[in-house]
């Protein structure tokens, strides 16, 4: 939660970008709690204090270099300085290869093939059909 958030209870876009890269973190380190470490029983508002001190998570062992300064830009204590969510999107399209994406824009091809054959087949083509396009790349 952002440092603000903690201080003040109230939530906008600018603490929503904190908590992304807090999310981030926990995708790049497969799972693990945030501050896990921490213990915040009733200790809440030094937790605030801390992260408006400029403390962060520390960087994922799976997590690369350009990723984790995306998530740091998101821990900006400033809130003026935290990047929108539009500009996070810019972000990580630059650093996702052309060939990463086009490999998810791909997986619908053998499924757009099959129906656009399957509609000049009838049913008994169809069946017949759908055991040879089992094989297709």
């Amino acid at each position: 939660m952002a440092p603000e958030a903690i201080a003040s209870l109230s939530f906008n876009q600018c603490s929503d970008v904190w908590s992304y890269g807090v999310l981030l973190w926990e995708m790049f380190s497969l799972g693990l709690a945030p501050y896990g470490q921490m213990i915040l029983t009733g200790r809440v508002a030094q937790f605030g204090e801390w992260l408006a001190a400029g403390h962060h998570l520390d960087k994922p062992s799976h997590c690369p270099n350009q990723m984790f300064r995306i998530m740091q830009s998101c821990w900006t204590v400033s809130t003026i300085e935290r990047p929108t969510f539009q500009e996070l999107r810019r972000s990580l399209e630059d650093i996702t290869a052309a060939d990463i994406a086009g490999y998810y824009t791909r997986l619908d091809e053998p499924y757009e093939r099959y129906n656009l054959i399957a509609l000049e087949f009838s049913d008994n083509d169809r069946i017949a059909m759908d055991e040879t396009l089992l094989d297709c790349p």
